[in-house]
């Protein structure tokens, strides 16, 4: 609601050493995005530091609300911590949900990020798997396999989140794989998308000493499967496969195949003399 959103700022606010930066999803009353200083206790893990962040300022219910570390690397510019993690419901893991926090050797978070769910629901389901495989296979409408049995997931993307068996069906006739999402209590098909759709995936990266000298040379030329690589630079590869990591993201939880849907291909300048330095 809105009076938690207020809520949330004010918490936020007054609660960090330095002045603290929160931004807003369109539509959306609970940040997206937090920057500040939050100081912990030293001794606790990055685990439980995330997880009384959220508490504090998100969500008052532990007994129903938490997060679960699925990934973590060590900034080298900041020596921060750069933790991913899978927020849940009763256990239940939340699709849509995923959240980064950045924390210091101190044990103070200075950033976070993601898409928060604060609303519980019931989890658990009337449906049984079974009949959600059913469902799915009557929708898709085509021979196909089971590539992943069904898992409860809360499908928390659009709207107010729904309690799902979460399924993936593979077919051969129309190559793809088909991710269902089957409300678990009405067995409505709440969302489904096929993570190969027929799509062309062509990234360039060039290389300049001169930003305003664009494009520059053509060092990275990557088409679906197939690379042309001329370079073994690390400031030139290591953008190229952030670049090719967000493409298969949007591609496959969004479908977009460009990055305006219009499947042309995407080109990016990067300055090796700037290891940050990515223009595209």
């Amino acid at each position: 609601s809105s009076d938690l959103g207020v809520w949330i700022e004010q918490q936020l606010m007054d609660r960090s050493i330095t002045p603290a930066q929160i931004e807003y999803r369109p539509n959306e009353t609970i940040p997206y995005q937090v920057k500040g200083y939050f100081p912990y206790d030293r001794s606790r893990s990055l685990e439980t530091v995330a997880r009384q962040f959220m508490q504090e300022f998100f969500w008052q219910d532990a007994a129903v609300f938490d997060v679960v570390i699925y990934k973590q690397r060590v900034d080298t510019h900041t020596k921060n911590t750069i933790v991913r993690f899978q927020q849940t419901m009763n256990g239940v893991p939340i699709f849509g949900s995923s959240l980064v926090m950045h924390i210091t050797k101190d044990n103070a978070v200075v950033f976070m990020s993601g898409h928060v769910t604060t609303t519980p629901i019931n989890t658990t389901p009337k449906l049984s798997s079974d009949t959600a495989i059913q469902i799915a296979n009557q929708h898709l409408n085509q021979a196909n396999s089971i590539t992943q049995l069904p898992e409860l997931t809360v499908y928390a993307y659009e709207g107010s989140p729904q309690l799902t068996w979460y399924l993936i069906l593979s077919t051969t006739k129309t190559i793809g794989k088909w991710h269902y999402f089957i409300d678990a209590h009405s067995g409505n098909v709440v969302a489904h998308y096929n993570a190969i759709p027929h799509a062309t995936k062509h990234l360039k990266t060039y290389s300049t000493t001169d930003v305003s000298n664009r494009p520059g040379t053509l060092k990275i030329e990557e088409h679906n499967s197939n690379y042309i690589i001329t370079t073994t630079n690390p400031r030139l590869t290591i953008p190229h496969q952030y670049v090719s990591q967000t493409y298969d993201y949007f591609l496959n939880h969004f479908g977009m195949n460009s990055y305006d849907d219009s499947g042309r291909s995407e080109e990016h300048t990067s300055e090796p003399q700037s290891p940050d330095h990515l223009v595209c």
